[in-house]
């Protein structure tokens, strides 16, 4: 076996790390590229044995052998304000990663690493303490390392476990362990993560720019006066504070322009295809609640659909701590693209790649393309706005 026999084109690898876990060799390692995304690598060629794991583990390779549709949505919010304020959205996930513990549960979920808050990585949590670092978005893909042989091990003690990630990470869990009756798994509304280098450059331009030694806490999703718009914060070493709308920074320019190449063709975004929908329940931010509407919250709401009697259970779990309303398959799949449709390349990708490889994220971002495709999307919001506008008048 041979790298290249492991994907041809960069699109043909999501990154879920699970060929490199699988290999009984321990050959297969992650190595970063130009553009600060993971792939795998044979290290050792002459010690493969052929065996076809790595292969057979690819989320990608091959569909999921159980494939979902939706059996019903929710949209709604914590009824403790102070959990909505701490989560990305409507603190669905916090709660029921919480209510899992309680109940005896293990959560796999991603932090900002304790070692360095530079790297994004999975950790297991056993506790509602180890819990509070997996708490809001991070907009990079993490790194899962032996993550899929920690929830193997648990899952084989008899421990229940509840997985968050991102569609393909949950396919490649599924891949390499199989379905199991105590593997709960939760999918992320994905717009397609950028990638570490990304994260690791804005954090180092970040100290730079503020004169500090280190960073002790970073969110991209920080609720400054409500739930939209998104700040960034960081609090530095010496406990001062730094806030700047995401959009506004390099990191939000880098979030819209550089994307993982698989995510635009992403083979689960599209619920009804024969790949499915690999978790048991899907989570997100509900963008249709507005004031007035039970699901709405000033600080946030979130939207879960259901796949499967499990999602169904895990749902009910939450019952007693959400206020949670039904809403329709259109509300909660139509009007949310990022549900499922893979990601839009915008046409400056190569260029702003190019540029970031060569002369940094700051240049990148600042680059006159960039400005160019901003305008551009901006305009092509603005009809279709002008078009819904002009449908509900025709409708009245």
């Amino acid at each position: 076996m041979t790298t290249k026999e492991l994907y041809k084109d960069v699109k043909d690898c999501c990154g879920c790390e699970a060929c490199a876990q699988v290999c009984p060799k321990n050959i297969i390692v992650m190595s970063q590229d130009s553009e600060g995304f993971y792939y795998p690598v044979i290290t050792n060629e002459d010690n493969c044995i052929n065996c076809g794991r790595c292969k057979l583990v690819c989320p990608l390779k091959k569909p999921f052998e159980e494939p979902r549709s939706i059996r019903k949505s929710l949209g709604g919010y914590s009824k403790e304000e102070s959990i909505i304020k701490q989560s990305a959205s409507g603190g669905f996930a916090y709660t029921l990663s919480s209510q899992f513990i309680k109940n005896g549960g293990v959560v796999y979920g991603v932090c900002y690493s304790e070692k360095n808050i530079k790297n994004i990585e999975y950790t297991r949590c056993e506790t509602i303490e180890q819990l509070l670092p997996t708490r809001g978005s991070k907009y990079v893909q993490s790194r899962k390392y032996d993550i899929y042989k920690w929830v193997k091990k648990d899952l084989k003690t008899g421990i229940e476990v509840l997985f968050f990630g991102l569609p393909c990470e949950v396919a490649a869990l599924y891949h390499y362990i199989g379905v199991q009756k105590k593997l709960y798994t939760v999918n992320l509304i994905c717009h397609g993560p950028t990638s570490l280098k990304v994260h690791s450059e804005y954090i180092d331009q970040l100290l730079v720019d503020n004169g500090k030694k280190d960073i002790t806490h970073f969110s991209v999703r920080h609720k400054l006066e409500a739930w939209k718009p998104y700040y960034i914060h960081a609090v530095f070493n010496d406990n001062s504070n730094y806030n700047i709308k995401f959009i506004d920074t390099d990191y939000g320019v880098a979030f819209q322009n550089l994307k993982r190449p698989s995510c635009s063709k992403c083979r689960f975004k599209v619920y009804d295809s024969w790949y499915g929908m690999p978790a048991d329940i899907t989570i997100g931010d509900y963008h249709l609640a507005r004031s007035g509407m039970p699901h709405y919250n000033h600080w946030g709401s979130s939207q879960v659909s259901s796949h499967s009697e499990k999602g169904d259970q895990l749902i009910k779990l939450v019952e007693d701590q959400m206020k949670l309303f039904p809403i329709s398959e259109k509300c909660a799949v139509h009007y949310n693209p990022a549900f499922f449709r893979p990601t839009h390349v915008r046409w400056n990708r190569p260029l702003f790649a190019y540029i970031f490889k060569h002369k940094g994220l700051n240049a990148a971002c600042t680059h006159w393309s960039v400005r160019v495709v901003n305008r551009f999307v901006k305009f092509k919001l603005a009809l279709v706005s002008l078009f819904a506008k002009c449908l509900r008048i025709i409708r009245k």
